[in-house]
């Protein structure tokens, strides 16, 4: 039998939430660039565009304080 408590300290657990983790700021930061681009050239604030991914990435008590 498996003890569940090894399985979340194992390293390819932990190498797997690392990639994750890594994607998601790395999808966060494109998603920055383009909406800053936009906003930019646009002329309109990009939180409309960026708050929904930090609040799936983050969660919405680290989302706003990241776009304050």
């Amino acid at each position: 039998m498996r003890n569940h408590e090894s399985d979340a300290q194992s390293p390819d657990n932990f190498a797997r939430r690392a990639r994750k983790l890594s994607l998601d700021f790395v999808l966060v930061l494109i998603l920055g660039l383009v909406a800053g681009t936009l906003g930019g050239i646009v002329g309109f604030g990009t939180s409309i565009m960026v708050m929904p991914a930090l609040v799936l990435v983050f969660g919405p008590r680290q989302a706003v304080p990241i776009m304050a």
